[in-house]
């Protein structure tokens, strides 16, 4: 500790004549070296200076440790509480000062307080016979410090105590002590102390179920009989013995505490049609009791498909959507419930066909239903058409000659014009998705329905549209386009073209002299497609060029159109140019798929950010997220667009916008600081995905977002603190000076759901501090 004071004061004992040039280096080197003792060093959290002292010998060590531990004496609490961090991090040195650092859970100060926690937690299982003395406390904060302690301690049991031959007790016997002591606390009038309690005797598990039972038996209130059959639920199988009471209990109870028990002999692993009265509550009229126990019933897997199959039949969207989404967690073994789920997909409730189709793509169908859930894919809903595609991807090769037979039941009107009727899009947007995007005209629907059957053969046998395109025409259409192609004008040929570019790759060269001659059409939209069409085939179309070039002089449209064509043709530089002077454009659609093109191409965004910045403060909804999209993928530097990007951090009328503006801000790293007000105000947000992406945007900003972090995490709003540390945490060894603040917090956390959230950031930022839970 002398040392310390030396290099404060060393400057005003020292003669101003001594300062020759010769010896201040000399008297420098001194005084940095005092400041900078391993002690001190440790007490900083250097982690250097913790490999350092496991280098030493025994007895440096224990003398390091001694100095140490002369600093949870001083009157200063964050003195006290750097000590007991070092402590923390050197348990085995540490276990020689158990008592003097859990006298410190009698300490006025909850910062004092928590960080003694955390080191006894450190200690462990020497720390325990003392941590349960504390139980005995007139002061609850103590109780509540020394319950926790336990209960983590027995979590994570990475240092037993000396055996009996040592003459101290092991865990089992500590066990007994410790499960006495807390009995009593689970009636103590203080929530926090006997949530704490509850949260040790789960934690110390099967030597607590006996005297847990007892407790069960004699509390006269619903609470007390709550707070048993929760310790008993989260013990698990090992809470077996407990079976016969619990089953006398649910038959003679009636709403929380029937749902508790039986959640309890869920849990317990006790034969499920054995259980009375599961039926009545998954199928009743309150919502959390019948989540609470149906989240219980997916644990058991297989045994629990009835009842969930049976929940599908229920009045309650509600029930119906949490049946699907149950049996999707159990997964493989939910087979047996495919069909049901399969008939669910024509629910009338859009959250029900989402959850039934996530289900059956976790699930995984075979051949026998492909017929069904390609008809299925008829939903408006595009998230519906995603899950079902992936389901039948799953089946493979098998599904093709399915999906092929219902292409040829769907056969397309070529006499429809679908640029007309205003259902066409780009390639390279998914067709579920366009067709979300646009009006839902009667008209449209055929032609949506062929083109998502023909994007999921497309899928299933490569997905290349340029080039080599899947083989999905017979021999008798083959034969018919051609004949309608050679026979037939205006957009029936056209149409004709479209199916031999993309399903029959041997009919270019019959196909390019009428796509080229379609470039002098009267008809706007079949110009514009056939410029499409000839990119799509690629450079086998470089026959077209002299046409196309000649079409660079027309509109902007079909500027663009044309300039993207050459560049599939040809990789045209120009083509670049020409689709980035286009952002500039009076008309959004241009805007839109010059972006589109130019992301498809791999050109960086950054090369074109002037005109982002234009983009992300439009009116239009899709020029927006197409330029947000745009500079998510950019591997420049986007700093120049902070301004607008903040902006959109506001942008009310839809998160997804939101989400991606904060994406790209904490792509910009710590120049994004400007941004960190309006991200730690996003973290007190009362919705759980706001906090998220707030919480990651702070993270990529990095060590100038840790002081407000800590703040925030310190504050008394339970979901910002929680958004605070998982920011923190992503930011790893940046985050260091949040370690104090992290400790704090994990000694006030009430259960070890909240606290484990904490502990992960600790551990992220600073493994050694926070061992890892052994499993």
């Amino acid at each position: 500790m002398g040392e310390v004071i030396h290099c404060y004061i060393f400057a005003f004992i020292v003669p101003r004549p001594c300062m020759h040039k010769l010896i201040l280096p000399v008297i420098l080197m001194w005084s940095l070296s005092a400041c900078s003792t391993l002690p001190g060093r440790m007490m900083g959290l250097k982690a250097n200076a913790f490999n350092k002292f496991r280098e030493l010998p025994e007895k440096k060590r224990k003398k390091i440790a001694d100095e140490i531990a002369e600093g949870i004496k001083h009157h200063d609490p964050d003195a006290k509480c750097k000590a007991l961090y070092a402590l923390a991090k050197i348990p085995a040195e540490s276990k020689a000062y158990v008592v003097e650092i859990a006298d410190l859970l009698r300490e006025v100060n909850p910062r004092v307080k928590s960080c003694a926690s955390h080191a006894l937690v450190s200690i462990s299982g020497h720390a325990v016979p003392l941590l349960i003395s504390s139980l005995e406390s007139s002061e609850s904060t103590e109780k509540v410090y020394a319950a926790r302690s336990l209960a983590i301690i027995w979590h994570k049991r990475t240092d037993s105590p000396p055996s009996t031959e040592s003459g101290r007790p092991n865990f089992d016997e500590l066990a007994e002590h410790a499960v006495s002591n807390l009995i009593p606390l689970l009636r103590d009038p203080d929530q926090e102390v006997s949530k704490a309690a509850s949260e040790a005797l789960i934690a110390i598990g099967v030597p607590s179920v006996h005297a847990v039972r007892e407790f069960l038996a004699t509390a006269m209130d619903a609470d007390g009989k709550l707070r048993a059959l929760r310790i008993l639920g989260r013990i698990g199988p090992g809470s077996k013995e407990a079976i016969p009471d619990l089953l006398q209990l649910a038959s003679a109870s009636e709403g929380s505490v029937n749902a508790e028990t039986i959640i309890a002999l869920i849990n317990a692993g006790h034969k499920l049609t054995d259980i009375n009265g599961i039926r009545a509550v998954i199928s009743g009229g309150n919502p959390d009791a019948r989540r609470m126990v149906a989240a219980a019933l997916a644990k058991r897997g297989r045994e629990s498909v009835p009842y969930f199959v049976e929940m599908l039949k229920s009045e309650a969207p509600g029930a119906r959507s949490q049946a699907a989404g149950f049996l999707g967690f159990v997964g493989a073994p939910a087979r047996t419930a495919i069909p049901q789920l399969v008939a669910t997909l024509g629910d009338i409730d859009a959250s029900v066909r989402r959850q039934a189709s996530a289900a059956i793509n976790s699930i995984g169908p075979d051949e026998n239903v492909v017929s069904a859930l390609l008809e299925a894919m008829r939903d408006n809903d595009y998230q519906v058409v995603f899950d079902l595609e992936a389901s039948i991807k799953k089946v493979g090769a098998p599904a093709i000659p399915i999906i092929l037979d219902a292409i040829k039941k769907n056969p397309a009107d070529v006499k429809f014009n679908p640029l007309a009727a205003g259902c066409s899009h780009a390639v390279s947007v998914h067709p579920a998705f366009a067709q979300s995007m646009v009006p839902k005209t009667r008209e449209c629907l055929g032609y949506w329905y062929l083109r998502i059957l023909q994007h999921v053969l497309g899928e299933l046998q490569g997905g290349n549209l340029s080039g080599e395109q899947v083989q999905g025409l017979s021999k008798e259409e083959l034969e018919r386009q051609e004949n309608i192609l050679h026979n037939l004008s205006g957009t029936p040929q056209l149409f004709a073209a479209k199916n031999l570019v993309r399903y029959s790759p041997d009919s270019f060269p019959k196909v390019l002299p009428v796509l080229i001659e379609f470039l002098d059409s009267d008809n706007y939209s079949i110009r514009l497609e056939a410029i499409e069409l000839l990119g799509e085939i690629g450079p086998t179309a470089e026959i077209a060029i002299p046409a196309l070039n000649r079409k660079l002089r027309g509109d902007q449209t079909t500027k663009v159109y044309v300039a993207f064509a050459l560049w599939k043709i040809k990789k045209s530089r120009m083509a670049v140019s020409i689709l980035i002077s286009s952002l500039e454009s009076n008309e959004d659609d241009i805007k839109l798929y010059s972006m589109a093109k130019l992301e498809e191409m791999g050109v960086d965004a950054c090369k074109f950010l002037p005109q982002i910045r234009k983009m992300l403060q439009s009116g239009n909804y899709l020029v927006k997220t197409r330029a947000l999209k745009s500079l998510t993928g950019a591997k420049g530097n986007t700093e120049k667009a902070l301004p607008e990007l903040i902006e959109l951090l506001n942008y009310g009328k839809d998160t997804g916008i939101q989400e991606a503006a904060a994406k790209v801000i904490g792509s910009i790293g710590a120049n994004a600081r400007i941004a960190i007000p309006l991200l730690i105000e996003g973290l007190n947000s009362k919705y759980w995905n706001e906090i998220e992406r707030s919480a990651s945007a702070l993270a990529g900003i990095g060590r100038p977002a840790v002081p407000d972090l800590i703040t925030v995490l310190l504050g008394d709003k339970e979901d910002a603190s929680r958004g605070a540390a998982i920011a923190l945490g992503k930011m790893g060894p940046l985050a260091t000076d949040a370690i104090p603040a992290l400790i704090e917090i994990i000694g006030k956390s009430e259960s070890s759901a909240k606290r484990g959230t904490f502990e992960r950031a600790l551990r992220q930022i600073d493994p050694v501090v926070m061992p890892k839970t052994r499993r």
